[in-house]
């Protein structure tokens, strides 16, 4: 995890718990507290006020409607967190209609290891090959290629600037324009040579 990371790059510091944790039990326990606090936080913040990325609702309808793809979302997010945004953003019905939903508890690896994709082309019995993900950033780009899979990236404004070299395509937002088929042209696709300038849903085509 980014703070595990960053305390020891940086220091473990002092909290509520006490001292800096020295062993590996106790740093687990401050960045148990610390992630349940964000959870919070982060709750906080988006209820209510949260939408989704442009045009992602479409497609994903377009995906569930049809008989041949399986729809997945794979979030690096705490469960709590992840089904607390996918209710709010997608409503009862359409969270329903995914076929599988996978968080960074799922797992013992977050991305950018690919063992969250690998478990959802496992578990929809999709090969990677036939997968393509959706994604914001080089974390998630490199769990997705990691895991022997496509990736289209709809980037973000703090994460415009990353290297998506290895990505199939390239947007600020999803075209209005773009729809299934076209997506299922990019399984197929070798990774952009140019780009053209969003925790992410993942459609697999079950056809060759």
């Amino acid at each position: 995890p980014k703070m595990r990371y960053y305390f020891g790059e940086n220091g473990w510091p002092s909290s509520t718990l006490g001292a800096p944790p020295e062993t590996p039990e106790g740093q687990d326990a401050l960045l148990d507290t610390l992630q349940d606090r964000k959870t919070q936080i982060y709750k906080d913040m988006i209820g209510g006020e949260a939408e989704t990325r442009p045009n992602i609702l479409r497609i994903m309808d377009a995906a569930i409607a049809a008989p041949n793809v399986a729809v997945s979302i794979c979030s690096a997010s705490t469960k709590s967190a992840c089904m607390f945004v996918l209710e709010s953003l997608l409503g009862e019905d359409r969270l329903n209609a995914l076929d599988f939903v996978a968080a960074g508890d799922d797992v013992e690896k977050r991305k950018p290891d690919p063992e969250i994709y690998t478990l959802a082309s496992k578990t929809l019995g999709v090969p990677p090959a036939k997968c393509l993900v959706v994604e914001d950033s080089l974390i998630g780009l490199q769990a997705a290629v990691g895991a022997g899979m496509k990736c289209l990236i709809t980037h973000t404004s703090s994460t415009a600037d990353q290297d998506f070299s290895r990505a199939v395509a390239v947007y600020p937002e999803l075209p209005g324009d773009l729809d299934l088929p076209a997506l299922e042209g990019l399984v197929g696709s070798s990774a952009a040579t140019a780009q053209f300038a969003y925790d992410s849903p993942i459609t697999s085509p079950r056809r060759a």
